[in-house]
């Protein structure tokens, strides 16, 4: 990262981080800004933050910024994995001594709470989702971790999903991922058919009408709403039921009649 847009990066979260009461908000917002940033990035950035805060030691707010790197949900959003990476660029300056002790003092924390309340890791510690039981899974859905919600998204537990559409963290893709497996759970397919925030998606509807596993009144529901070549697309496909095809045929007819018309 250059200077300029560093120097930028820092007063954006410094004027933004003040308008955030509770610390666990302003780290989750502070992770927010770094999760797509490589750790050498972040770790660059850290390092300037620290620095301005010890050069200008009447303004706290830097420094409180520095606080939260012991939040948990900090070390969760970023994960193990880039926590440790950041430390060792960190390690690697010599200036930067002081913040990579942060970092490694955040990193110890985190871990020794986990242990004790038997927090079940993610993909940083390879658990496998399947060793795992419904109460954990449920537990991980809802957790905001890019790297638990990959895995998680491959579970077919009603109860297990429905925690993974409300997970503020998951985004289409995870959707599409979960929905186009086959076979599928038809009460899954059908929970997300319902679901406020992803049944209006347009590829969302398409890959539900896709699948076979899914209930044939959600289909219909959703089958009028797609573009002609998708129609066409479903007649076409065996492994959807002949009832659905046939009306996908009778729905073609009638927008052919009316662009005729």
């Amino acid at each position: 990262m250059e200077a300029a847009p560093l120097e930028d990066l820092v007063k954006k979260i410094t004027q933004k981080i003040k308008s955030f009461p509770e610390p666990s908000i302003r780290a989750n917002y502070l992770a927010q800004q770094m999760v797509e940033l490589s750790a050498k990035d972040i770790a660059k950035l850290l390092a300037a933050i620290y620095r301005r805060a010890k050069e200008n030691r009447d303004d706290g707010s830097l420094l409180s910024i520095m606080t939260l790197l012991y939040e948990d949900i900090f070390v969760e959003t970023l994960g193990l994995t880039k926590i440790g990476e950041i430390y060792m660029e960190l390690e690697d300056e010599e200036d930067d001594e002081e913040v990579s002790d942060i970092i490694h003092v955040a990193y110890r924390r985190w871990k020794e709470k986990r242990n004790r309340s038997q927090y079940i890791p993610s993909k940083d510690e390879h658990v496998e989702i399947r060793d795992l039981t419904l109460g954990e899974k449920k537990f991980l859905a809802r957790k905001p971790d890019r790297n638990t919600i990959e895995k998680i998204r491959t579970v077919k537990d009603p109860q297990v999903v429905t925690n993974l559409l409300n997970n503020p963290r998951a985004v289409e893709r995870d959707i599409l991922a979960l929905i186009t497996r086959r076979p599928n759970n038809p009460e899954v397919l059908r929970i997300v058919s319902q679901h406020p925030r992803w049944n209006m998606r347009y590829k969302i509807r398409k890959a539900l009408v896709l699948n076979p596993s899914t209930p044939v009144d959600v289909s219909l529901k959703f089958l009028n709403s797609l573009l002609i070549q998708d129609i066409k697309e479903i007649i076409k496909d065996k492994t959807i039921s002949p009832f659905l095809r046939k009306k996908a045929e009778e729905m073609l007819k009638k927008r052919k009649k009316r662009k005729e018309s």
